[in-house]
């Protein structure tokens, strides 16, 4: 897991300076799948670091923002699709995590202890 630390500094005028905002153009309005058993999770790249993330065998949307790093990309899930729906206290209300991805070509790759994990970009 890589650890990620705030995406830009702060300008004199209290805006951000992202650290690479032309590569993470290349993921604007894009959507990446992934067909496992016929259930297809997705990831949606929306606005300049926003992305959706939705789980295909829990039929659920998990939303958080993304950035990007040479190759790699870093997603922060802040908000689960039914948390306004959940008590702040229940044990099903979204936790926040990040995970990492590897970008190559036409694919982003997703790798944890037991598997490799690929999505592929869809045609819009």
């Amino acid at each position: 897991m890589i650890s990620c630390t705030q995406a830009g500094k702060e300008n004199k005028k209290g805006g951000i300076y992202m650290r690479n905002p032309e590569k993470r153009d290349i993921l604007l309005n894009t959507k990446w799948e992934n067909n496992i058993h016929g259930c297809i999770d997705y990831l949606e790249f929306v606005e300049k670091d926003s992305v959706i993330l939705y789980d295909c065998p829990i039929d659920e949307k998990q939303f958080g923002t993304y950035d990007m790093k040479s190759d790699t990309i870093i997603i922060a899930i802040t908000k689960g699709q039914y948390d306004n729906e959940i008590n702040e206290d229940s044990k099903n209300s979204q936790e926040n995590y990040k995970f990492s991805l590897l970008l190559k070509s036409d694919t982003l790759f997703y790798f944890n202890d037991s598997k490799k994990i690929a999505y592929i970009k869809a045609k819009l």
